[in-house]
């Protein structure tokens, strides 16, 4: 990949993480916003605009870019604007895309925590959904390449983009839920709330390794729903408080279609 001057629209953990992996790599990082910073003025001389802001003020930046770049000519504009959201289309950066800019979205399924900030391969060995045309998506391609990462598509329109970022909200952020439901329910037995945690983390790495190792995620399915003891179901379900019982009951419901649906694939 060629070097390209990047303006990191927005200095939060994914910007800052995503600006020092492109560093690292040999990319000239011109600037990276934080809020009430003066985005055009970031964005002046920039090849590549990343939109590393919250979904909501993605269409405000890419309006506000586009009005300082409306104003200057189309050979000093960037070549390329990204965003980096997963639920959103590539329909608010149209005022970027109507200035002859190539527009796309390059989203990494990872969880930035604060120390992602200085994890130079936090995308090594990631998948990033991408979407843009032609040229775009290539330049996309190639610069998740170069992070290590490998890419796939998915289609530009609402319900799509929305299904996609459940699937990774399900995977990642309900997963944490889940684990915060089990630790709570083991707190009363332990001295510190943090040793509920603890006392579950084996369980939950083993489960992610073996989910690891196979190609679909249903296989790995131990407890009583997988050996069909429905008694001891029936008794989770009462000893739990009603909040958390409708939280299980849904879950074992949703078990059963996976294994049925599997049992329809074999």
């Amino acid at each position: 990949m060629k070097k390209y001057k990047f303006a990191v629209i927005g200095g939060g953990r994914l910007g800052s993480a995503l600006a020092n992996a492109l560093k690292y790599r040999g990319q000239d990082i011109i600037a990276v916003t934080h809020r009430n910073d003066d985005i055009a003025a970031a964005a002046k001389g920039a090849d590549v605009v990343a939109l590393t802001i919250t979904d909501g003020r993605i269409a405000w930046a890419a309006k506000e870019l586009a009005q300082a770049f409306a104003q200057i000519p189309a050979q000093e504009r960037p070549k390329y604007a990204f965003h980096v959201s997963g639920a959103t289309t590539l329909a608010p950066l149209l005022p970027l895309k109507e200035l002859g800019i190539g527009v796309g979205s390059l989203h990494p399924l990872q969880t930035f925590t604060p120390a992602a900030k200085e994890d130079t391969d936090i995308f090594t060995g990631i998948f990033c959904a991408v979407a843009g045309e032609g040229e775009v998506s290539l330049f996309l391609q190639e610069m998740a390449e170069l992070l290590g990462a490998k890419t796939f598509s998915v289609p530009d329109d609402e319900q799509s983009r929305a299904r996609y970022h459940a699937a990774a909200c399900i995977a990642c952020n309900y997963l944490v839920t889940l684990t915060a439901m089990a630790q709570e329910i083991f707190s009363p037995w332990m001295d510190r709330p943090e040793d509920g945690l603890a006392a579950i983390m084996p369980l939950v790495k083993n489960t992610v390794n073996n989910l690891s190792r196979t190609g679909d995620a249903i296989d790995v399915l131990t407890g009583p729903i997988a050996r069909g003891d429905t008694d001891t179901v029936d008794r989770h379900r009462l000893a739990l408080s009603p909040n958390m019982r409708e939280v299980y009951e849904a879950l074992c419901k949703e078990t059963i279609a996976q294994m049925l649906k599997k049992g329809k694939k074999g």
